[in-house]
């Protein structure tokens, strides 16, 4: 996978990190079998947009299917 691809989440997160409150809170949005684009790769994640949410979520390889490679 690479930044531009579009992907389909097939895992749903319990938790979300608020970075101002640095803390864990209870995933806002249901994300799971929703469509993302990736913007952002790090440390073996993916830094996933899904802006029908206008959210993005860090989220493993495996919690991805790729469904459109960027050209």
């Amino acid at each position: 996978m690479q930044v531009g691809d579009l992907v389909k989440c097939v895992w749903q997160p319990r938790s979300a990190y608020d970075s101002e409150k640095q803390c864990l809170l209870p995933m806002e949005y249901q994300i799971d079998n929703k469509m993302g684009i990736v913007i952002d790769i790090r440390n073996g994640r993916c830094q996933v947009l899904f802006p029908q949410f206008g959210y993005s979520h860090p989220l493993a390889f495996s919690a991805l299917e790729l469904i459109s490679e960027k050209r």
